[in-house]
């Protein structure tokens, strides 16, 4: 999502002054995924690494598991109970969070029901909620550090990748 406020916020104000796609330099590191997404399918066989080399399944598949996550952190922050195809909160019509009996009888959520976790969780949620603010609201501040903190970022992971494709000798 922050990259596509940086991007957003790079094509329509004057301030970014478009996006130029072709540096060498991202083009390599774009390569260097691509290859890599092919190589790590390779015992998948031809159809498999032809796949792969279209990227969008990766990145839908991404998409999905990030907005997972983001449920999942919610879901913790606010103690709903782990149950598949229920709504938190049970047959209530206003769909209020509410620990389940069953939760409440294996402890599993019991300790949210004291004030001191309420405003712990609370505190939590503050805080993260208004650091996302802030990191959001750095494009439109100042674009050039919303681009030095992808180029981090991406060259991180531009690392990562090609360390993983180096070989290791076991002993």
């Amino acid at each position: 999502p922050f990259y596509f406020v940086t991007l957003f916020v790079a094509l329509t104000s004057a301030a970014g002054g478009g996006v130029d796609a072709f540096v060498p330099f991202w083009v390599l590191v774009g390569l260097t995924y691509v290859i890599e997404q092919t190589w790590s399918v390779r015992r998948g066989g031809w159809r498999a690494m032809l796949l792969s080399i279209a990227i969008v399944p990766e990145l839908l598949l991404n998409l999905f598991l990030n907005t997972v996550y983001a449920f999942a952190i919610i879901a913790t922050l606010f103690g709903s109970s782990e149950q598949w195809g229920q709504r938190s909160g049970g047959d209530d019509p206003t769909g209020a969070m509410t620990v389940s009996p069953a939760a409440r009888s294996t402890g599993s959520h019991g300790w949210r029901a004291s004030w001191w976790a309420r405003i712990i969780e609370s505190s939590v949620a503050l805080i993260v909620g208004f650091g996302m603010f802030l990191v959001f609201t750095i494009p439109f501040g100042h674009l050039p550090t919303a681009w030095t903190i992808l180029s981090i970022y991406v060259v991180g992971g531009f690392l990562a990748t090609v360390f993983r494709l180096i070989p290791l000798p076991m002993s």
